[in-house]
């Protein structure tokens, strides 16, 4: 047993999913943004960098930066 359950708590399959080889343009956005804010586990790869999700980050970070400077 680990620190989460047994394995056979851990490893149930909830549901099947088809998908492709590739992650969907949104799941890959969440890990790249996990990555940026080093919070993915050291164990993870993030993969390559997207260049465009950067822009998204940094867009986020000025407005959140500027709604602080606001208050």
């Amino acid at each position: 047993m680990n620190e989460y359950g047994t394995i056979q708590e851990t490893m149930t399959l909830l549901k099947l999913v088809h998908k492709g080889l590739h992650m969907n343009t949104l799941e890959q956005f969440y890990i790249q943004q996990h990555q940026y804010n080093n919070t993915l586990i050291p164990k993870q790869n993030g993969g390559e960098q997207n260049p465009l999700f950067e822009i998204a980050y940094d867009t986020q970070q000025k407005e959140q930066s500027t709604e602080l400077e606001d208050e």
